[in-house]
């Protein structure tokens, strides 16, 4: 098997070649059977080998494999799910005495899949989620709140957001009997236990895996924004906007919630069902209060958790994330405007050059983001080029966008495309707001992202958002397109892109900002070759 000092791996590996290499390393390395497993995983997929290739190799050998002097071993992570879904099956009574086990067990299970894909497909083939799931379940309906019983929750939690990493974990728990309603109730259990030890580790957990659960899963997502779970999050979250790290999982739950492609149009719905027109209430341990899932307090929990923690990265992020998400209509743009929360972000952004990480070039795009959604609305367009009610300060918030997007606008492609298409809303159909737009500097770096000298080709979505926001800024005000006719190289990249790009919507974005400006006649157009336009 050894090929100048390397294992060759045929064309179509068998499980004999695969038991011998994992029978050579437990031999001549001293290795274990896990270890020797694992090792053999590693090698052959360097070689070239499709993860469910292997992963159905080690499955079709799972309960056995040669073992140093011929005896047989059976692979631990299947040992572990065996000795778990045998004790999960029983009755409560016949295993609180054995919590200890199941936990480290399950622990078992995620440390070896933490970072092997194979070995979340192997424990995912042999029933991990379900032993998960039931052990869960059960724990849910004892209400047992002892050391052992916060352990084990824990453990199959953390097990269970681990394994909904591919697609065929999350059919399984699709099909799972009440298998989101299990994971609420753990959130719930979990909350309950939060002063306890190991409790905000259970939460955490269970909130990943409500987040993972929406990851593959349309069905779960819908669910997931439905009136009594969207109560239940929001709820959650006004009571952990003290607590960074449990606000933070809860707000990414939300978030997967509504941000979705494929329920977006039915959020702001049911947001509206949950009680922001109806004023629905609902009683809490502290009380009855207005619940308004999406409406003023969805927004004024993410507002307080990014004042509150406005120098954790983590929740600024999250917290920026959710109001974005929650900015999709009139009403709600209209309220955020007014909010403490963007002063805030003009407070730790607006002074100064940011750091060049990746960390704030994620906070960046979110923060812009967020703008683009607020220029939905006409009210908010207005007030984000209007002074920032702000002692000592002219500044506005567009201003506090160009500041922000400044130190990136050069080499990152998100932080381009989200700052024009910022400029694009803002401007669209207002001369007054184009002027606004370009006196403070908004011009100038649409411009510069146009024009930027590169070595690739500019990326399809930032070449039409730059030319959406060019064609808006010169369509109604004769000064800014005075402006953007003295600059050839902007007419120059237009019809470059208008020519040679390779996407229909930038050679249609770039053709209507040529012709909005007069520098397109219908008659040049149609001796461009190979190029049509529809409007």
């Amino acid at each position: 098997m050894e090929q100048n000092g390397r294992k060759h791996v045929p064309a179509r590996l068998s499980q004999q070649t695969f038991d011998d290499a994992v029978e050579e390393n437990m031999q001549e390395l001293d290795m274990s059977f896990e270890e020797a497993v694992l090792d053999a995983l590693a090698q052959f997929r360097a070689m070239g080998m499709r993860q469910d290739e292997l992963a159905h190799l080690v499955l079709d050998n799972s309960h056995r494999s040669a073992g140093v002097g011929g005896d047989e071993v059976q692979n631990p992570v299947l040992a572990a799910l065996t000795r778990v879904k045998a004790l999960s099956e029983d009755h409560p009574a016949s295993w609180w005495e054995k919590r200890g086990r199941m936990a480290a067990d399950l622990d078992l299970v995620r440390e070896q899949a933490e970072n092997d894909a194979a070995v979340v497909a192997i424990a995912g083939a042999h029933g991990a989620v379900e032993a998960a799931l039931s052990v869960i379940s059960k724990l849910n309906s004892s209400h047992n709140t002892k050391a052992e019983s916060r352990t084990l929750l824990a453990a199959a939690l953390r097990l269970l957001a681990r394994l909904l990493v591919t697609k065929s974990n999350h059919t399984v728990l699709e099909e799972y009997a009440c298998s989101m309603q299990i994971l609420k109730a753990a959130c719930e259990n979990a909350d309950a236990l939060r002063e306890m030890e190991l409790g905000s580790e259970a939460l955490l957990a269970a909130l990943e895996c409500l987040c993972g659960a929406q990851k593959y899963s349309e069905q779960n997502r819908v669910l997931l924004a439905q009136d009594d779970y969207l109560s239940f999050l929001v709820d959650m979250a006004m009571r952990a906007v003290g607590e960074a790290c449990v606000f933070v999982a809860v707000a990414r739950v939300l978030c997967e919630c509504v941000s979705g492609d494929d329920v977006r149009c039915e959020a702001p719905e049911a947001f509206q069902r949950a009680g922001v027109l109806a004023g629905r209430k609902i009683v809490l341990e502290s009380g009855v209060r207005p619940l308004t899932c999406g409406g003023v307090d969805a927004l004024d929990v993410a507002s307080a958790a990014l004042i509150q923690h406005a120098a954790d990265d983590d929740v600024f992020l999250v917290a920026c994330q959710l109001m974005q998400a929650l900015a999709v209509c009139d009403e709600t743009c209209k309220r955020l405007v007014e909010m403490r929360a963007l002063q805030e972000i003009w407070n730790r952004f607006g002074y100064g050059t940011q750091a060049l990480d990746h960390q704030s070039v994620a906070i960046c795009a979110q923060v812009l983001g967020l703008a683009r959604n607020l220029g939905g609305s006409d009210v908010a367009k207005d007030r984000m080029l209007e002074p920032m009610q702000s002692p000592g300060s002219t500044a506005t918030w567009f201003q506090c966008l160009v500041e922000l997007a400044q130190p990136f606008i050069s080499f990152d492609a998100r932080i381009q495309e989200a700052f024009c298409g910022v400029v694009s809303v803002l401007a669209l159909r207002s001369g007054e707001r184009a002027q606004a737009i370009a006196d403070q500097g908004g011009l100038a770096l649409v411009c510069r992202v146009l024009c930027l000298e590169r070595d690739l080709p500019l990326p399809a979505a930032v070449a039409t958002s730059a030319c959406s926001a060019i064609r808006n800024l010169g369509a109604r005000d004769e000064n800014v397109r005075r402006v953007l006719l003295e600059q050839p190289l902007v007419e120059q990249k237009l019809r470059t892109l208008l020519l040679h790009s390779d996407a229909r919507s930038t050679r249609e974005t770039a053709y209507a900002a040529l012709r909005d400006m007069g520098l397109l006649k219908d008659s040049e157009l149609r001796r461009t070759p190979g190029y049509t336009v529809c409007f």
